[in-house]
């Protein structure tokens, strides 16, 4: 036995009740013999350690902390005892905006989508929305306190349009309508782009028309204007049955235009280029 190694020896898988180690007495620097059981008898495992099925009492402690600093299957956390919460870095929520504007739309500061903050914005209780700064539909551009800018269209309910109106402080006029000399002429087209420079579409025009005939005196003489392609169907008319020969008569009105934004024109003159027409175009509406 004493020749032998420890790791000669034959293994013992279990050790029973009755079995031996030996141990050395370093109070008789002796060595002895101890049973299993006297090895552990020294540890009260049934109070110094918490068992497999065994469940802890509220007097043991975790980590220094007995069974009050944890908390249980049924707990819910109070928010407002938290701590830490104006610290901002919980990146996965958003940051409020602190104190609003009551119903005001609340708008994103920055980027990243974790600020809200106030407006100016506000929906009441009966919906209407209201505002302090413009509104821009249609566009990003700033449209100043109190505009309304529209990158488009306003319709009415029904899906019709509103004219918006544009006045000219100086008139559009063309060489063709400057004083230019015209005999009768049924009802023809005049294209308001290719004319006069109006934008294509237009609803309608105001104009002022101007004209004279060296023979107004002894007949009926007329310079009309109309939307359509009907002969006698006039908006605006410069009128000079029984006028002084050359004489000018004015006339000024809104004309509607057809769908394609333009206008017909039609003369009763007393003979060969004896009427004499002007047209200025002081607006439109769009």
């Amino acid at each position: 036995m004493a020749d032998k190694k420890i790791t000669d020896l034959t293994e013992l898988t279990e050790a029973a009740s009755d079995d031996y180690l030996e141990i050395v007495d370093t109070s008789a620097n002796t060595s002895k013999k101890i049973s299993r059981e006297n090895l552990i008898a020294g540890h009260d495992h049934d109070s110094d350690y918490l068992g497999i099925s065994a469940k802890a009492a509220d007097s043991d402690k975790l980590d220094g902390n007995d069974s009050t600093a944890f908390a249980t299957s049924t707990h819910s956390h109070d928010h407002g005892n938290l701590t830490g919460l104006t610290d901002d870095d919980h990146t996965q929520y958003v940051k409020d905006a602190g104190t609003v504007t009551d119903n005001a739309i609340v708008r994103f500061n920055g980027t990243d989508g974790r600020t809200i903050q106030n407006s100016g914005v506000t929906i009441d209780d009966s919906n209407n929305l209201i505002t302090t700064g413009g509104i821009h539909v249609g566009g990003t551009s700033d449209p100043g306190t109190d505009n309304l800018v529209v990158d488009g269209t306003i319709k009415d309910g029904s899906g019709n349009l509103y004219g918006r109106p544009v006045f000219l402080t100086t008139p559009k006029t063309s060489t063709s309508w400057d004083g230019d000399a015209y005999s009768t002429t049924a009802k023809t087209k005049i294209d308001l782009s290719t004319v006069f420079g109006v934008p294509a579409g237009v609803k309608a025009i105001l104009v002022r028309l101007t004209a004279r005939d060296s023979g107004s005196s002894a007949g009926y003489c007329q310079l009309a204007l109309s939307p359509n392609n009907t002969a006698g169907s006039v908006a605006v008319q410069a009128y000079l049955q029984g006028v002084a020969n050359d004489v000018y008569v004015s006339a000024n009105g809104i004309v509607p235009c057809d769908s394609g934004g333009d206008i017909y024109y039609q003369i009763t003159a007393s003979g060969t280029n004896t009427l004499d027409a002007f047209i200025e175009i002081w607006g439109w509406w769009l």
